[in-house]
């Protein structure tokens, strides 16, 4: 009996040190280390355009915009080199008869290929707005890895088009408007010409697109289906409305149709001089996806803030989470870059705030360009706010000995797939009449070990006869998905959040092709995992494309391909799974604790053994008195 008593107490007392282990642990400020050398082998050439798998072999790959707008380079990892990027240059798209503005990539045509489609403007005045903008599709071409002739969809946009799935067959549409303001889409015929053909979005004619645009398609009416949100104005007036459009199912022989849903407007007080770019993501972790909005309260932007309207159930007034006064950086006064100064000579770079969750606790944070001083002799820096809930509070600004003097860009980036955030960054450097534009890397060092669940969810297009090999997933990344998760946190509580896939193209966006929530540090498995993809539905109904998962595994990734597209219960998931420090830390606890309790064992028993041979002999001298 002492002797199981006693091993009950080492093991309790190993268990117990393997508890402090995984939960004494907590959130720390943001921490970045730059690994640029180390990583990509030096700063990469380039303005970075749109993130994408290339080659669908779940890594990330870069586009970027380089030549001063005149080409894009592909970024990909072949196994060829010791760094994590280079140059794929069979895949290079290059134009010299015009300047390409932006960049956005989508399966255009539904051959499981991903395909770029780009803008460009005249060499002559790139940044003009009174020129209409013309869209190219290049085809993509994964056995040459390269990219075919390109195929016009108009020369007459007014401005970045949005990439998004207008009738929901899982094959990317383009939405936008021409230079009379009329909005429209554009869809590719599936054979062999690969032409466009243009539908009119009908309805509310006299509010024209705002540009620059803040389009996006996503679901901001909590049905699990995909609406279509843009900022429009009347011709000829300065009110602003924000329009969420939802895409209804049509009655016996009606067809479905897209349909004005609600509209609002921006805060007005104070008064606002410049409106950013709008983003979306959960910022108070209740799953529902929120609007995000950067502004300028003065022309030269050096006093502004970021307001965020909660679009819950019950949608709240908007509330500002950040004021420009909270930066209290280096003993100087920042502010917003304002729209009236260029950062590149050849795209417009807007005010805009890009979203992650870099230490994966549930709640969004946000990448924003700040800089200080007069025209000339400006100095900008990246800054890092972080949300603790009820506010965003810098925690992280660039450091200018790392090369990084003058950023113009940055956004989250999970280039190796381990469901933590990096950033990337573009840092702006002159070279002779004209700038150049270097890519640089940060390393997130943060000392917690976190959980999330990181989902991709594919097109289901590709069944037999799959380009490469059958074995990859059915298809390419689409726009509009909706993730949401529910579980218990480990004191209990009720814990949740939501993200979407691919929602806004335009503007250099730069979302991932995938959605990573983080768990915090919550080991335990997921309750419920819900995904939904766009399709029509019902006034006051939920969208029938929606599939749940139960007890989900923690820092897993699942890949979902929506086959067949109407029977979610058929829907295919593949997954897997990345350990995180507590797991190998669990692991390496209960094989210690393993050895230690054999090793006890062993010695009991050997003890024991000598125990029975010491009585035997002890046995053996006594005397027997029965004997007599």
């Amino acid at each position: 009996m002492e002797r199981r008593r006693g091993v009950v107490n080492i093991f309790h007392i190993l268990w117990v040190c393997c508890v402090i282990s995984m939960t004494e642990i907590h959130y720390s400020n943001a921490s970045f280390t730059g690994v640029t050398q180390k990583i990509l082998g030096g700063p990469l050439d380039g303005l970075i355009g749109v993130f994408g798998d290339f080659n669908m072999d779940k890594k990330t790959d870069v586009f970027a915009i380089t030549d001063n707008g005149h080409k894009i380079e592909l970024y990909m990892k072949d196994g060829n080199s010791s760094y994590l990027l280079h140059i794929q240059q069979s895949a290079t798209i290059s134009r010299t008869e015009d300047t390409i503005t932006s960049v956005a990539s989508g399966d255009f045509d539904g051959d499981f290929q991903i395909d770029v489609l780009i803008t460009t403007k005249p060499n002559s005045d790139p940044l003009s707005v009174n020129v209409p903008t013309k869209a190219f599709v290049y085809w993509g071409n994964i056995t040459a890895m390269e990219y075919g002739p390109p195929s016009l969809v108009t020369d007459q946009l007014s401005d970045q088009p949005l990439v998004m799935d207008c009738d929901g067959d899982m094959i990317p549409d383009i939405f936008g408007a021409d230079m009379t303001g009329k909005k429209m889409f554009w869809k590719t015929m599936i054979n062999d010409s690969r032409k466009f053909v243009e539908e009119p979005l009908l309805g509310r004619e006299s509010q024209h697109l705002v540009v620059p645009n803040s389009n996006a398609f996503l679901d901001l009416t909590g049905n699990f289906a995909a609406d279509l949100f843009m900022v429009t104005s009347s011709n000829g007036s300065s009110d602003v409305t924000f329009e969420i459009w939802s895409y209804m199912a049509g009655t016996d022989d009606e067809l479905n149709t897209w349909q004005f849903n609600k509209g609002y407007s921006p805060p007005t007080k104070p008064q606002i001089a410049h409106l950013g770019v709008s983003t979306f993501a959960d910022m108070n972790a209740d799953s529902f996806l929120d609007h995000i909005l950067p502004v300028c309260f003065n022309d030269n932007c050096t006093k502004g803030a970021i307001y965020v309207k909660f679009l819950g159930p019950m949608d709240s007034p908007w509330t500002p989470m950040f004021n420009l006064t909270q930066l209290d950086y280096d003993k100087k006064t920042w502010g917003f870059v304002p729209p009236s100064e260029h950062l590149t000579d050849f795209t417009v770079l807007p005010l805009v705030a890009r979203t992650g969750d870099f230490n994966l606790d549930t709640f969004n944070d946000v990448l924003v360009l700040v800089q200080s001083g007069v025209k000339g002799s400006f100095q900008r820096r990246i800054v890092l706010l972080e949300n603790v809930g009820d506010s965003l509070q810098p925690a992280w600004v660039t450091d200018p000995t790392n090369d990084i003097i003058s950023p113009v860009l940055a956004t989250f980036i999970d280039i190796q797939r381990t469901g933590q955030l990096d950033i990337i960054i573009v840092n702006q450097t002159s070279g002779g009449n004209q700038h150049d534009y270097d890519i640089y890397l940060m390393d997130n060092i943060l000392a917690i070990d976190a959980y999330f669940v990181q989902m991709e969810i594919l097109s289901g297009l590709c069944k037999t006869n799959c380009p490469l090999s059958s074995s990859i997933p059915y298809g390419v990344a689409q726009p509009g998905p909706v993730v949401r998760y529910e579980t218990t946190s480990s004191i209990g509580q009720p814990q949740m959040t939501g993200g979407s896939q691919l929602s806004q193209s335009a503007y250099f966006s730069l979302q991932l092709p995938y959605v990573l929530l983080g768990l915090g540090q919550n080991p335990n498995f997921v309750d419920t995992l819900m995904v939904g993809v766009p399709g029509p539905t019902q006034e006051g109904t939920q969208n029938k494309r929606v599939h749940e998962w139960t007890s989900v595994i923690p820092n897993s990734q699942l890949i979902v391909i929506p086959d067949p597209l109407d029977k979610p219960n058929d829907w295919i998931s593949k997954i897997l799974i990345i350990p995180g420090q507590s797991v190998l830390l669990t692991g390496i606890i209960l094989i210690c604790t393993c050895v230690v309790l054999t090793l006890t064992a062993a010695f009991l028993h050997l003890k024991e053994r000598k125990d029975d041979e010491k009585e035997k002999r002890q046995e053996a001298h006594r005397f027997h008195f029965d004997a007599m």
